[in-house]
């Protein structure tokens, strides 16, 4: 199964944590993205997409790290597409920052280089399934326990000697 930097999204521009939630909405719709990262330093701690853009229409005064869906889980960019699927299941969130080890081998950190969403993890899930599935050719009578359609011999085929 391939890794996760085959899907790898660039991060958009982030959003600072301090910016009131109503600019947020405004910088949301603006963007035409589906989310904003909510940065503070330089580290990512949150996000902020449509979905948390209706708890703001109560009181939008506040700070868009009072609104924002915490933490965003990451996983490596060497990952499989299987553990992406996984964190996003478990975590009930739409995207996964992926991150880039670095450093010498006993101070490693991490930082991050992108983001990848559910859509992407699992479309590529499909087709890898898919187009294995498909390409096989099964000859013999061996029932292999796939649920594949199989014919009984391809043509030319002379049967077992």
């Amino acid at each position: 199964m391939p890794s996760l930097s085959k899907i790898l999204l660039p991060i958009a521009a982030p959003c600072p944590a301090d910016v009131s939630a109503a600019d947020a909405v405004r910088r949301l719709a603006a963007s035409g993205a589906e989310m904003l990262l909510i940065e503070k330093g330089d580290v990512v701690v949150g996000l902020f997409s449509h979905r948390e853009a209706l708890a703001v229409y109560g009181d939008g005064a506040g700070p868009v790290e009072k609104y924002m869906r915490r933490p965003i889980p990451g996983r490596n960019l060497a990952d499989s597409m299987e553990a992406g699927a996984e964190i996003i299941y478990r975590e009930d969130t739409p995207y996964v920052i992926l991150t880039e080890d670095e450093g010498p081998l006993f101070r490693k950190t991490s930082r991050p280089v992108g983001l990848v969403d559910a859509f992407d993890i699992l479309a590529e899930i499909g087709k890898t399934t898919t187009d294995t599935a498909s390409n096989k050719v099964f000859t013999g009578r061996k029932d292999l326990g796939l649920s594949v359609p199989v014919s009984p011999h391809p043509p030319g085929h002379r049967g077992l000697r």
